[in-house]
């Protein structure tokens, strides 16, 4: 819907020649573009939701118009995505875009097949994100609460993760679980290398083979490969448990603490 249309359907008719959408604070934004404008040079999540508009249609209409090219705008929007998902009961349908679901709290995000989105779902402390196709890097960054479910993504997912799951159906990439304190993840096909680098604590399971490096320096935690860990598995390692059919070469090398295993079960 275009945004002359949307103000038609959301002022029936009554403010049609003025097309502006009004902020909580009584200023008027003629769209996504002129909102941006009125938000610092870092946004965060109490500047973005005290300027937005509190009526849900017009907050989805700021998500549905204007350009989002540069990191500023995006984040914005990510925010604006977050805050029209807690307000509606059912899922919010929407192209899959960097920050989608921004500090997600609660409500529910649904994200379309389009390729590489990053940062989805970064900092979220709750509520569900689906991507029904590939993320792209720095999925579930950061995050403390709530799920995701994603087709496959690329490098840096769920990193620095304190809390919630991730869902990963496909393959991972890079770094999956760097330096996460919590949480759990499943991966249910390979994943890359450097998987559960600097891990503290939380819990990885993957379905498939797993890269050089798994569990690199790791201090607490567990991670589970169904399949084969590449080369250095556990290199200088100081705790936690890795368990893995089978290993590469160089297994523990350095290894100062933790427990490495060779599975034997399905």
């Amino acid at each position: 819907m275009s945004l002359k249309g949307f103000m038609k359907d959301a002022y029936k008719g009554k403010a049609r020649e003025k097309r502006r959408l009004k902020t909580r604070d009584g200023d008027f934004v003629l769209g996504f573009e002129d909102f941006v404008q009125k938000v610092g040079d870092r946004p965060t999540w109490s500047e973005v939701e005290e300027l937005a508009p509190s009526d849900e249609k017009l907050l989805f209409g700021l998500i549905k118009t204007g350009p989002r090219a540069k990191k500023h705008d995006q984040i914005v929007w990510g925010f604006l995505s977050s805050l029209v998902a807690e307000r509606i009961p059912e899922p919010l349908m929407l192209p899959a875009m960097d920050f989608a679901g921004l500090e997600l709290r609660k409500g529910s995000i649904v994200l379309d097949e389009s390729r590489g989105a990053h940062h989805v779902g970064e900092k979220m402390s709750g509520g569900r994100i689906v991507v029904k196709g590939e993320a792209g890097d720095y999925l579930g960054q950061e995050m403390a609460g709530g799920g995701i479910v994603a087709g496959s993504c690329d490098d840096y997912a769920f990193r620095k993760m304190r809390g919630g799951w991730g869902v990963v159906l496909g393959q991972a990439g890079n770094y999956l679980g760097l330096g996460n304190r919590g949480g759990r993840i499943v991966a249910k096909e390979r994943v890359g290398s450097r998987t559960g680098w600097l891990m503290k604590d939380g819990r990885i399971c993957v379905g498939g083979d797993a890269g050089s490096y798994l569990g690199l320096m790791m201090k607490g935690g567990r991670i589970l490969v169904k399949g084969r860990a590449g080369t250095r598995a556990g290199w200088r390692m100081r705790g936690g448990a890795i368990y893995a059919r089978g290993y590469g070469p160089e297994v523990g090398a350095g290894k100062v603490g933790g427990k490495i295993y060779r599975r034997r079960g399905p």
